[in-house]
């Protein structure tokens, strides 16, 4: 009444699938990634103790390598 507009009809079981199977997607490329930085957070680790440099923080910036004429 008074220009209301038909209601749409309920998502199909169809519509509801493909909705969970690009919600699966989205969470595996999720953690495909944080798998893939997990992994580079291990190389560098890694790498500093060969150089034998100290372990790096997570909350502190890394440091800035000072000027040329100071050293």
């Amino acid at each position: 009444m008074f220009g209301a507009k038909p209601k749409a009809l309920p998502p199909s079981l169809t519509d509801c699938i493909g909705m969970v199977k690009s919600r699966a997607e989205s969470t595996y490329k999720g953690w495909v990634k944080a798998a893939a930085w997990r992994r580079w957070v291990e190389q560098e680790k890694q790498l500093r103790e060969e150089l034998g440099l100290p372990p790096q923080s997570r909350w502190s910036p890394p440091p800035s390598p000072s000027p040329p004429g100071l050293r």
